[in-house]
């Protein structure tokens, strides 16, 4: 497969009243082309920021400090804002959290569908293609063209307006879907939903994706490969066997892993002990030495440097290479 995405160095940072809040520091990344890439960690490490930062939306007062964001091959982090219009949507596209607030609420779905083609007039040939690649799109997530289309926001259900706006975003035949948490705001039932016909899109459209959540469960369900962000900083990056079964791994990695309920132990769940932290007043050294077991002296007192265990698997912790003590983990995570 060839390399559709990779960042390296980025950096975007927030001012605050506090400080400089760093919210992803320095961050490499790389996403071939038909990867479904789990990017997941706790709330406020950085994962959301991350994915705004590949379509141009950080809010203010953030700011992309530094690094790279090529794009086959393109510098992203370059682009003007004349530039960004014809990559959002039409390259890259992104569901957001809780999208399905996100319509218009006195409009038809049809009529925010003309918005977007009328918007994108190069894509299709004419409008009529554009339509029926809709159309298309609402029968793979399985909804009646016809029905969804005439409907106001308020007649369609909350799972219903997340597949309509997961057929939206690929209305411009993107190549690369970023999906922020997106089965977030839904029942079991709708979040199940949701995942298959994720799986199938990517099957049927060969379209490559970033999908960004906390839950691991889904992670293990639906990504061949996995970044892991901790309080900024990606900690880990690799293949599914390797972020959940490799020999060495990062203690935070253990750490959700044993803290997520398991079908298959009938070892209890066990939540990680302390809590991210302040992004305006890092420690010195390694930025989860104060929540793991497996800290030392030296962890607390300089950056931990990376680790590549394979070509396509490093890990930021050297302590696991050294000591191997792998006693703190469960034998499988699902």
């Amino acid at each position: 497969m060839s390399l559709l995405l990779q960042i390296q160095g980025l950096t975007v940072a927030f001012r605050t009243r506090r400080g400089i809040l760093r919210a992803v520091d320095d961050v490499d990344l790389e996403v071939n082309d038909g990867d479904v890439l789990g990017l997941v960690g706790e709330s406020g490490c950085g994962k959301s920021t991350l994915a705004f930062a590949l379509l141009g939306l950080v809010p203010e007062p953030g700011t992309v400090e530094g690094g790279r964001i090529e794009f086959q091959g393109r510098d992203l982090a370059r682009l003007s804002e004349a530039d960004w219009r014809r990559v959002r949507a039409e390259q890259i596209s992104m569901v957001f959290q809780a999208s399905m607030n996100s319509f218009n609420p006195v409009i038809t779905i049809a009529a925010q569908v003309r918005h977007v083609l009328s918007a994108h007039p190069g894509v299709w040939r004419d409008e009529q293609a554009g339509w029926a690649h809709m159309e298309e799109l609402l029968r793979l997530v399985r909804l009646d063209p016809r029905s969804v289309l005439a409907a106001y926001p308020h007649q369609l259900s909350g799972g219903m307006k997340q597949r309509v706006s997961i057929a939206l975003s690929l209305l411009l035949k993107p190549q690369l879907l970023v999906l922020d948490e997106p089965t977030t705001a839904l029942d079991v039932l709708n979040q199940r939903l949701v995942l298959e016909i994720i799986k199938r899109l990517h099957a049927e459209l060969q379209i490559t994706v970033i999908f960004v959540t906390h839950d691991l469960a889904i992670i293990a369900e639906i990504a061949n490969r996995i970044g892991v962000m901790y309080a900024g900083q990606m900690v880990e990056s690799g293949s599914l066997d390797q972020v959940f079964y490799a020999p060495h791994r990062h203690p935070y990695v253990l750490g959700l892993i044993r803290a997520a309920p398991s079908a298959f132990s009938d070892q209890r769940a066990e939540p990680i002990a302390g809590s991210v932290p302040d992004l305006t007043a890092l420690p010195l050294g390694c930025r989860f030495a104060d929540r793991c077991p497996m800290a030392t002296d030296g962890c607390r007192a300089e950056e931990p440097a990376v680790v590549q265990e394979a070509s396509d698997h490093w890990v930021r912790c050297p302590v696991v290479f050294e000591r191997g003590d792998l006693r703190w983990q469960r034998q499988t995570p699902y």
